[in-house]
């Protein structure tokens, strides 16, 4: 079923995309410059192939007998060696905010101890129209993604050196962040 559900998703995708380009389809000429996209057009743009990427990236993942966990930690792992040597907790928490705003999510820092920080940010939203757009596409909604990102900074933090632990608490994700013992 999952099988047949990715096959689905794929030629619908495909289907999308070529039907969108026959939309653009038009004559250039040598030397035309093209519009440009507006910062919004830019940032929508960037979120279509986030989404894609992301999605993507479970099922591809779940078709070779990994799990949407196992994904995730593995692609903090990867992203964690784009990172310099001897990330601080405060580092982390100032870098990762930055990283969570394309979702439009704020962090507030709670408090500060020795090694390490506790603060909270907005929990991921998404509308009724996105949850069931995104289930019948790639076959996987608002939770898996989640799932994905928070295993993401799981196994992004292990390979910084530093741990991570999460919790949902109302409207906002509950995190502590320390260095490894």
């Amino acid at each position: 079923m999952k099988k047949q559900l990715h096959y689905i998703s794929t030629i619908t995708l495909a289907m999308v995309l070529f039907l969108s380009m026959q939309g653009f389809a038009q004559e250039l000429e040598p030397g035309e410059v093209l519009p440009e996209l507006t910062t919004e057009q830019k940032m929508n743009r960037f979120m279509v192939n986030y989404n894609l990427m992301v999605f993507s990236a479970l099922n591809y993942a779940m078709m070779h007998g990994q799990s949407i966990e196992e994904a995730g930690r593995y692609l903090g792992e990867v992203a964690a060696n784009t990172w310099h040597a001897n990330v601080t907790p405060e580092f982390y928490v100032v870098a990762m905010n930055r990283n969570w705003q394309i979702f439009d999510v704020r962090t507030e820092v709670l408090e500060i101890g020795d090694g390490y920080v506790k603060a909270r940010r907005d929990r991921l939203q998404a509308s009724d129209e996105w949850e069931e757009r995104h289930q019948e596409m790639y076959g996987h909604g608002l939770s898996d993604y989640k799932t994905f990102l928070r295993n993401l900074e799981i196994g992004m933090a292990s390979e910084l050196g530093l741990e991570i632990s999460h919790r949902v608490e109302d409207e906002h994700v509950v995190f502590t962040i320390s260095v490894s013992q």
